[in-house]
């Protein structure tokens, strides 16, 4: 069994990429049964029903292509957190709806054709479920390799450390005067008060 310590950045992009696409293909098996689910309702909740089962497929749809984008061009910290968190709470989406599509399903005959649709979408709903929090467990888990990190540049004379940033707040520690741009310009002093 692979070790989540011992994965360098290579195998952690990998395993990153395989559950996600694993993740894109059953979000199309889920869409499909998302869609006769929310044709075949019937009774006094198939509104609610049909609006949940739209509404987490076009969810899932956005988060799915603003997921790919963000792994392959924005891996700032910001956007990955962003993501992560959105993963976070469709993986609870999907396990809320397997309880209600599974509550509806009970409620149907099991001659009926909404119960088989109702079931399909439920047990759809609750993979997507655990692909999603297994996803996003390993994306938590990856993220030193996954999220690309800026630096200033600290050679340049306006970022130069000179003092040693431990000694801030000690006792008899003053703060280097501040560098006068002006100057360095070749603009010159303004002078202290001007006589009219």
């Amino acid at each position: 069994m692979l070790s989540l310590a011992k994965v360098d950045a290579a195998q952690a992009r990998k395993i990153i990429s395989i559950v996600w696409l694993t993740v894109l293909v059953l979000f199309f098996a889920a869409f499909v049964a998302g869609c006769t689910a929310a044709a075949s309702s019937k009774g006094a909740a198939s509104g609610g029903l049909k609006f949940a089962a739209a509404w987490s497929v076009i969810i899932t749809a956005a988060v799915a292509a603003l997921g790919t984008l963000i792994m392959r061009k924005a891996q700032t910290p910001l956007a990955m957190g962003g993501f992560l968190g959105s993963v976070s709470v469709l993986s609870m989406q999907y396990l809320i709806l397997t309880a209600v599509f599974g509550s509806e399903a009970q409620e149907a005959g099991k001659d009926d054709k909404e119960y088989s649709d109702n079931v399909a979408f439920s047990v759809f709903s609750f993979i997507l479920f655990v692909v999603f929090a297994v996803f996003g467990f390993l994306f938590f888990s990856f993220k030193h390799h996954l999220i690309r990190t800026f630096s200033l540049d600290t050679h340049s004379s306006d970022f130069a450390i000179e003092d040693d940033p431990q000694d801030f707040g000690q006792p008899g520690y003053s703060l280097p005067p501040a560098p006068d741009f002006n100057q360095q310009r070749g603009l010159g002093q303004h002078p202290k008060s001007v006589d009219l």
